[in-house]
C-alpha cells in the first residue's frame, strides 16, 4: 500500500518526478486482501509547478547564448508543464530545430519543419546526427564507476562520434560552490582520476580515439574548429563578441549587437579588446598547446618559426621527463599514458 502511494507522489513531484515501478507477483488471483477503506478513498494528487528562481533563469539565459548550434530535446518534462506551445515559439523564433524522447512523443507536430524526430536507441537519424556531439563530466559529487560507464555505453549506442570528458571543476557562483563551502560535499581527485581511467579504457573499447587530453573521436570526427586552437591555426571570428587570431594578435569583438552594427556600417572595426603575442608567448603556446593532442609538436617546423633549437634549449627538461615522451622524426609528444601528468610535463618544457 505504501508503494502505491509513494509512486502517485513521485509521479507527482514537480522536482523528483520519475518513473516508477509497481510490481505484483504471479498467481495471485485466488489470494484475497482485506484493503482499508482509508486506502481506497478518493485522493486528489495537486501539481504544483515550481517556479524557476531568477538565478535559474541568469545561468540558462548565459548558456543558451553561448550555444552555438543548440537542439531543443522534448521529453516528459515538456508534456508534466504544459509548455508545448512555449516551447514551439520559443524555437521558432530562434530556428532551433526539436528532438523528441518517447515521452515527449505528440507534443510537437510530426510535420512541423523543427521537429526532426525521436532522439536515441529508438529514434532517426536527423535528430541523432544533430546531437552527436557530447559532453561528459565525471567528478560529480555521489556518483559512481558503474553509473558513469553507464553514461559511456549510452552515448555509445547513441551513435555519439565525438566525446568531450571533463573533470569537474566547481566555479565560484555557482550552486556546487556554495555546497561545497557548507561541507556539503568534498570532491576527491583520486576517485575522479580512477573513473577516468575507467572512461577512457570504455571509449577506446567502443572504437573511440584521445586525440587531446579531454577529446574522444570515432575515426574522421575529430573536431576541426578546436583543433584549428591547439594548432594555432589563424581564425578570423564574424559577429558580436567573437573572438579572431590573425598574425600573431587575439582579439574580440564588442558584446553587444546594436554597436556592432553601428560600427560596421560606419566601417569600423569593432574591437573589444587586443592582445599582441610576444614571441616567448607565442613559443610557449606552441608548446602547450601542441602537446595536449596526440600529434605532438613538429620540432623542425618550431625550429625554423622561432629560428629556435628546441632539443639543445630544453635538454635538461626533455631528461627529467624522457619516460612520459615519444621522440622521433623531428616530432614530440606525450606518451598518452601519462597524459594525466601532462600539465606537470608541459610546465618543465615552457
Amino acid at each position: 500500500m505504501t508503494a502505491c502511494l509513494n509512486a502517485m507522489r513521485v509521479l507527482t513531484d514537480p522536482a523528483d518526478t520519475g518513473a516508477v515501478c509497481l510490481a505484483m507477483p504471479q498467481d495471485v488471483e485466488g489470494e484475497a486482501y482485506d484493503y482499508p477503506d482509508h486506502f481506497l478513498a478518493k485522493r486528489v494528487w495537486h501539481l504544483d509547478r515550481r517556479p524557476i528562481s531568477a538565478s535559474q533563469l541568469e545561468r540558462a539565459t548565459a548558456l543558451i547564448k553561448e550555444s552555438k548550434k543548440p537542439i531543443i530535446v522534448c521529453g516528459g518534462g515538456v508534456r508534466y508543464s504544459g509548455a508545448e506551445k512555449e516551447l514551439l515559439e520559443f524555437a521558432r523564433k530562434y530556428n532551433i530545430p526539436i528532438a523528441e524522447t518517447q515521452a515527449g512523443k505528440g507534443l510537437i507536430a510530426w510535420d512541423d519543419a523543427l521537429n526532426v524526430g525521436g532522439i536515441g536507441v529508438t529514434g532517426g537519424k536527423a535528430a541523432n546526427v544533430l546531437g552527436r556531439d557530447a559532453d561528459l563530466i565525471i567528478g560529480v559529487p555521489g556518483e559512481q564507476i558503474p553509473s558513469v560507464l553507464h553514461s559511456v555505453d549510452l552515448l555509445n549506442d547513441l551513435g555519439v562520434t565525438h566525446v568531450s570528458a571533463y573533470g569537474l571543476k566547481v566555479e565560484p557562483g555557482t550552486v556546487l560552490y556554495e555546497l561545497q563551502n557548507m561541507g556539503a560535499f568534498e570532491l576527491n581527485e583520486d576517485f575522479t582520476a580512477d573513473v577516468y581511467d575507467a572512461v577512457l579504457r570504455r571509449l577506446e573499447s567502443h572504437g573511440y580515439e584521445r586525440y587531446e587530453i579531454s577529446n574522444f573521436a570515432r575515426d574522421g570526427y575529430e573536431s576541426r574548429h578546436n583543433l584549428a586552437y591547439w594548432l594555432r591555426t589563424p581564425y578570423l571570428g564574424l559577429g558580436a563578441a567573437a573572438y579572431s587570431f590573425v598574425n600573431g594578435a587575439r582579439f574580440s569583438n564588442v558584446a553587444d549587437v546594436s554597436e556592432y552594427v553601428r560600427s560596421v556600417e560606419q566601417g569600423v572595426i569593432p574591437e573589444r579588446a587586443k592582445e599582441i603575442l610576444t614571441v616567448d608567448d607565442e613559443k610557449e603556446e606552441t608548446i602547450m598547446l601542441s602537446l595536449r593532442t596526440k600529434y605532438g609538436m613538429n620540432v623542425k617546423e618550431y625550429n625554423e618559426k622561432f629560428h629556435a633549437d628546441f632539443l639543445a634549449e630544453k635538454a635538461a627538461a626533455l631528461q627529467k621527463n624522457a619516460d612520459f615522451l615519444i621522440i622521433s622524426n623531428n616530432n614530440i609528444a606525450i606518451n598518452k599514458d601519462y597524459f594525466y601528468i601532462s600539465n606537470a610535463i608541459i610546465s618543465d618544457l615552457i
